[in-house]
């Protein structure tokens, strides 16, 4: 039943796949040196629906999120799932092999948000980025659960110590390591 002649989306077949990738190497000697590669042309809903994607995750990115973005990310992230599913698989079960989870896990983004708080600051990059610093501090090659279990227990009591007595070390920067204060509320993190 999955008949790849039933694929509005796919237009891009034979003759046209060709004409299309002619018309973008014929315009590259006009753009400006700075251009890695040349854009493309697509199409007007793919692209419209491709903003509302780049906006939600803009927006569910931040380290502070306020309720009313919070709800936008929600509608955003919906109607973009919605017409991403619509373009790609028509809800029919025999497409779906076509999407990923993660297409319709992003739902589930802005209302976890309301629990755990911002995605930046709860997600699995955090926790990797953790057991890395954690794994710089071990320095014992023998016994490394008991040194684990020291470092982790040294950490937790640092980090004790300045939630009780905060203006001990007052920070000098309020902004990560690394960062560079652009003005106007603005910074730029490092990669």
């Amino acid at each position: 039943t999955d008949d790849n002649l039933t694929w509005d989306w796919a237009v891009l077949v034979n003759d046209t796949w060709e004409a299309h990738g002619q018309a973008i190497a014929a315009c590259q000697p006009y753009l400006p040196g700075s251009f890695d590669n040349p854009p493309h042309n697509p199409a007007e809903k793919i692209w419209q629906n491709f903003c509302k994607f780049m906006q939600a995750l803009q927006i569910i990115s931040q380290y502070s999120i306020t309720p009313t973005k919070v709800t936008e990310t929600f509608t955003l992230f919906a109607e973009w799932e919605l017409k991403f599913e619509n373009l790609y698989y028509q809800h029919r079960a025999d497409c779906i092999h076509f999407i990923q989870p993660c297409a319709h896990l992003l739902n589930h983004i802005a209302p976890e948000c309301l629990h755990a708080g911002s995605p930046i600051c709860s997600s699995q990059w955090t926790m990797e980025r953790t057991f890395a610093d954690i794994e710089f501090d071990l320095r014992q090659p023998k016994l490394p659960y008991i040194c684990l279990t020291q470092v982790c227990l040294v950490c937790c009591q640092i980090n004790a110590v300045k939630a009780m007595f905060p203006h001990l070390q007052p920070p000098s920067n309020l902004h990560l390591r690394y960062s560079f204060d652009v003005g106007d509320s603005y910074v730029l993190l490092r990669a």
